[in-house]
């Protein structure tokens, strides 16, 4: 049985926040078992993901500054709306910095308050992602604020920050496509959070398995 190939996409050192390497171990360790996996500091292995046979793309880029090139946003681009699957994680987002990529994830980011305890809860249990998995969890976490853009968006997870519940994760399709956002993910603690592994091996087998697009 051939298996699903997943491409973990980060930036190097010295990265302005987040390097894949602070978090690239915990990241095989979820999911080693759902594909073959690889990882990638290689923006331009964004241009040649179909010709790799990928089938997820698991954003983990922290490129605040600047942005990816025409031929490596083309790439992403066809790619998830050729069919491909997108799990982007916390600063995965970063890629923002073209209006193509603002178009897959449905929203931005705007800017957080410093990181502390949040409380999260899911929004939709009925949601596949969401089957299974607690409901209710606590962790210390960057609150990411977020706009959306009226794309074709549902929020399966909320967080709480000074008494206002906020997105942390939601679903999108674009094209062909299917990407979810999960919004922690700051530290390589994080990873380690029993909830939120399994929120990210959930989301990941659900993009793996999924036919559709929403």
């Amino acid at each position: 049985m051939v298996k699903d190939r997943i491409l973990v996409i980060g930036t190097a050192d010295p990265a302005p926040w987040h390097p894949l390497s602070a978090v690239e171990g915990e990241l095989n360790l979820l999911l080693a078992d759902l594909g073959e996996w690889e990882a990638t500091v290689d923006p331009d292995r964004l241009t040649a993901l179909e010709k790799d046979s990928v089938r997820l793309l698991v954003c983990y880029a922290d490129l605040w500054e600047g942005a990816l090139t025409d031929a490596q946003t083309a790439g992403l681009i066809r790619f998830v709306a050729g069919g491909g699957r997108i799990l982007v994680l916390h600063n995965g987002i970063s890629y923002q910095g073209r209006s193509e990529f603002r178009a897959v994830v449905g929203a931005q980011f705007t800017g957080h308050p410093p990181a502390t305890s949040l409380s999260f809860r899911s929004c939709r249990p009925e949601h596949p992602v969401c089957r299974g998995l607690p409901s209710e969890w606590t962790m210390d976490e960057e609150p990411y604020r977020f706009q959306f853009h009226g794309a074709d968006t549902t929020v399966i997870y909320e967080y709480q920050h000074e008494g206002v519940w906020y997105p942390a994760a939601w679903t999108a399709g674009f094209g062909q496509g299917t990407m979810v956002y999960l919004m922690p993910g700051h530290t390589v603690a994080s990873f380690r959070h029993p909830s939120y592994r399994e929120l990210v091996c959930s989301a990941a087998r659900w993009l793996l398995e999924s036919e559709g697009n929403s």
